[in-house]
């Protein structure tokens, strides 16, 4: 509404300068279209970069979860159980991230399946380490 007030004013002021505004317009919008194009794709990358270096501290503290598990294959624990619980490691992550994405940067539709299914998954397999490890007679006890 500014915009138009002060064509306006221009209008009354200098005519000429009015209508050449107004029939050049549309051609320098179409001129600086390809640079608002660019603008946005580098917004979009910005915007990722912020919501990664600003991530929630749980999330930043995945890594180190699976950098332990990864640390068990090849290990003194049995392969099954240092993969399993690697697995589950992964997937605890990857629910971790998805949550920090989905609620401290941009709302990921339909995350709320996904997130519980990878949680899910990672808790099982975590689980699923932990038994084998532990069961009776595998002389192995768990690391400290």
């Amino acid at each position: 509404m500014a915009g138009f007030l002060l064509w306006l004013i221009l209008l009354v002021v200098c005519w000429p300068l009015a209508l050449l505004a107004l029939v050049l317009y549309p051609i320098v919008w179409l001129l600086l279209l390809p640079f608002r194009i660019l603008g946005i794709a580098v917004g979009g990358v910005l915007e990722l970069l912020k919501a990664i270096l600003f991530c929630p501290p749980a999330s930043c503290a995945a890594p180190g979860r699976r950098e332990r598990a990864s640390a068990r294959v090849g290990g003194k624990v049995p392969a099954r159980a240092a993969w399993l619980g690697l697995a589950g490691a992964i997937a605890f992550g990857a629910s971790d991230t998805m949550i920090a994405f989905d609620r401290f940067s941009t709302p990921i539709p339909g995350a709320r399946w996904p997130i519980m299914i990878l949680y899910w998954l990672g808790q099982g397999g975590i689980a699923a380490s932990a038994a084998l490890v532990c069961r009776p007679g595998s002389g192995i006890l768990l690391d400290r």
